[in-house]
């Protein structure tokens, strides 16, 4: 069953479709569906949103200087099918992929996709959201995590995730060349 939505009367069995979704605007909460269940997310703490803006510069600056893609950051919606639509942290769009960019959201797989892990959505984004990323072709998967100080760079090989190393504490891209994040530094001077 795929449920026409109403934030006023929402149904948790009903299953939504991305057009649902992002249908309402006046809302300060971000919704997610995922296999066609029903997210609602708080909107974001002050130390979330630090270190978004620390990456956002990060792979801004690369992708800028090199003409490589575009960068956005939430909220922004991606649709990865009728079922999935997400509103990741940032996302990476190489330029001969834009296409993918219509008017109000993104249709299809970004190149790359950073989430910062927070206490209500961490499990959520380890699992069902790495699920979702590789099966819908997105070739990089980013895992902030200001809790614990970590960052966890996932490649997409055949099909599943495989960590990337940092052995020198640097994260690096290879979707996006030149993004090199000191992992210590993402996390400098904050609370």
């Amino acid at each position: 069953m795929v449920a026409t939505m109403s934030w006023a009367s929402l149904s948790l069995d009903a299953l939504y479709t991305w057009e649902a979704l992002w249908d309402e605007t006046d809302d300060p909460y971000q919704y997610e569906v995922i296999d066609g269940e029903l997210y609602i997310m708080a909107p974001p703490i002050p130390l979330h949103q630090e270190v978004l803006l620390r990456a956002v510069r990060a792979f801004d600056d690369v992708a800028s200087a090199t003409n490589a893609g575009r960068v956005y950051f939430s909220p922004i919606g991606v649709k990865l099918s009728e079922r999935d639509a997400v509103e990741p942290d940032l996302i990476f769009i190489a330029r001969d992929r834009i296409s993918i960019i219509k008017e109000k959201y993104i249709d299809g797989p970004p190149d790359i996709v950073l989430e910062i892990l927070s206490p209500s959505t961490r499990a959520k984004d380890r699992t069902e959201k790495a699920d979702l990323y590789a099966r819908s072709g997105v070739l990089e998967y980013w895992q902030i995590d200001p809790r614990h100080r970590s960052v966890v760079v996932l490649a997409l090989v055949d099909g599943a995730y495989v960590p990337v190393q940092s052995p020198d504490g640097i994260a690096r891209s290879d979707v996006l060349p030149g993004v090199a994040i000191p992992i210590a530094g993402l996390f400098e001077d904050l609370t």
